[in-house]
């Protein structure tokens, strides 16, 4: 895996990338399920970064759901217990001390455990779909 420092990136590179678990969201609404690729460095170093515990965190648009962008993600904490939901394109990387590093195919259940796709939100609470049933991103 390699890091890479955000104060320290060069400025000759125009794309550094590092592997992470990409969440995507269509056009017309619908969430599709993760897979591992790569993330532009300079791009999730733009994003919020909300942290899942472990070294993972999930880079998203900060106020995304606020926004009226579509709904992705429920964040569950290690007990099961509802943290919030992120709309948008996510990015599930391992990002510790201001570094940005790769995430492997062991950290996929955790990832997927800490994060449930969102059907709808209705009468204030959060109704979950389940994630065999997302189609498979195109572009993958």
């Amino acid at each position: 895996m390699r890091g890479v420092e955000l104060g320290n990136l060069w400025k000759g590179a125009d794309f550094l990338e590092v592997s992470a678990y990409i969440m995507r969201v269509g056009k017309t609404g619908e969430a599709y399920r993760g897979y591992l690729g790569e993330a532009d460095v300079t791009s999730l170093g733009q994003g919020h970064k909300y942290p899942l515990g472990g070294g993972l965190a999930i880079v998203c648009v900060e106020d995304a759901v606020v926004q009226g962008e579509t709904l992705n993600r429920a964040v569950y904490d290690s007990d099961g217990n509802f943290q919030t939901v992120l709309a948008g394109d996510l990015a599930a990387v391992r990002y510790e001390g201001g570094c940005f590093k790769g995430v492997c195919k062991e950290d996929i259940a955790s990832i997927e455990n800490a994060l449930k796709p969102v059907g709808r939100i209705a009468y204030g609470k959060v109704c979950l779909k389940s994630s065999s049933t997302l189609p498979k991103w195109e572009g993958e």
